[in-house]
């Protein structure tokens, strides 16, 4: 099992560690997975649609059903839980840390969700 803390840091615009912080952290049931340490496989990524479910003999609804195309989580690798930071065990200068680092955290979410954005417009507009 992992320890029970998380190593958090800052990258500069080079995606150089600026800053290294330990905070004190606690387990909790991994949200990729839902707990059961699989999920679907990339050949089946999203599920089928209704049409494609009826063509599907009962053979292939008993293999996707048994998890035959299932993988071992990718977030917790197949331990079901995955430690978070654990904010009621938090220092006021470690309340200062995280909080900061999870406004770091939103600002890269934003920039690589608009970044994906400009690519796929590119991508349609065939650049």
């Amino acid at each position: 099992m992992p320890t029970k803390e998380i190593t958090v840091y800052y990258e500069d615009e080079n995606g150089e560690r600026e800053e290294t912080h330990i905070l004190p952290a606690k387990f909790e049931v991994c949200s990729r997975c839902m707990g059961s340490g699989v999920h679907d496989g990339p050949s089946v990524a999203g599920g089928f649609t209704q049409s494609e479910w009826a063509d599907f003999d009962g053979e292939d609804r008993e293999d996707y059903l048994s998890g035959k195309y299932d993988v071992t989580c990718e977030e917790c690798q197949g331990v079901r839980v995955v430690p978070v930071v654990d904010e009621d065990a938090l220092t006021p200068e470690q309340i200062k840390v995280y909080n900061d680092w999870c406004d770091c955290q939103v600002a890269e979410a934003e920039f690589d969700y608009y970044d994906r954005l400009e690519r796929e417009a590119e991508r349609r507009a065939g650049c």
